[in-house]
């Protein structure tokens, strides 16, 4: 059997055991691979455990905050049914043309009156070659007042400074490989900032999640997660949780 979602990308291993997994059209004497979609999911509500179906079909149990699957699913491309369940049931419920060859993150937040699922269609399948590397954001901070203005910047130079509504999901921006700074204010009770070390060729969400002005588990920080490589290599990146600043 021949799959095609990972011949240009290779990605993490998963670190949940439920599999949405693909199957082959057997005809005769021919055997036609089926060329699914991808899909990572990743649960940015805090104080939630959450589990996920796609068409009743598990692909995450029990999903803490601040965790996600570690990789992109194989799955059966088509409309499909997303669900969230909490403890109480089925908190979140979403209708999704998932197209064959392409790539979607779905992230789990909480708008503080319910939980929403926010599926983004990544593109990471479109990324040129770069020996830079390839940077986005997603907002997960509930706030209130004016949106929050993201800065990411590299050797003093800012690829991005912007405002960043509750929710909102930027483009992948290349940004040189190193050291890099990342910063999101409003000016007032949030101010939060982290320096992490970016790789050449690889492809990074920068997870923004947590409460404004709430402290502990809850406070506002700053991770990230490796999509993938956009090298031209076969390289495998490291299957870990999410990177805390705490590491």
């Amino acid at each position: 059997m021949k799959t095609k979602i990972f011949n240009r990308f290779v990605f993490g291993i998963s670190m949940i055991a439920s599999l949405f997994v693909l199957s082959c059209n057997k005809n005769d004497n021919d055997d036609t691979p089926i060329e699914g979609a991808g899909l990572m999911a990743v649960n940015l509500a805090p104080e939630t455990s959450a589990s996920l179906t796609i068409s009743g079909n598990v692909i995450a149990s029990s999903l803490p905050y601040n965790s996600y699957t570690g990789g992109y699913y194989s799955i059966f491309p088509g409309t499909r049914v997303v669900d969230a369940y909490n403890f109480a049931g089925l908190a979140a419920s979403n209708n999704v043309n998932f197209q064959s060859g392409k790539y979607y993150s779905l992230f789990l937040v909480d708008t503080g009156m319910a939980l929403q699922q926010i599926i983004v269609e990544d593109g990471v399948d479109t990324l040129a070659t770069t020996t830079q590397s390839y940077i986005r954001y997603i907002n997960a901070i509930q706030s209130t007042g004016a949106s929050p203005t993201v800065t990411i910047a590299a050797e003093g130079v800012n690829v991005i400074n912007e405002s960043a509504s509750f929710t909102s999901v930027s483009d992948f921006k290349t940004i040189n490989a190193g050291s890099i700074n990342i910063t999101v204010t409003n000016g007032g009770s949030l101010n939060v900032s982290r320096t992490i070390t970016v790789e050449s060729g690889k492809i990074y969400t920068i997870l923004l999640s947590g409460v404004s002005g709430e402290t502990g588990d809850k406070a506002p920080q700053i991770k990230f997660i490796v999509n993938g490589t956009a090298d031209g290599t076969d390289e495998r990146p490291s299957n870990t949780a999410v990177v805390t600043s705490n590491k």
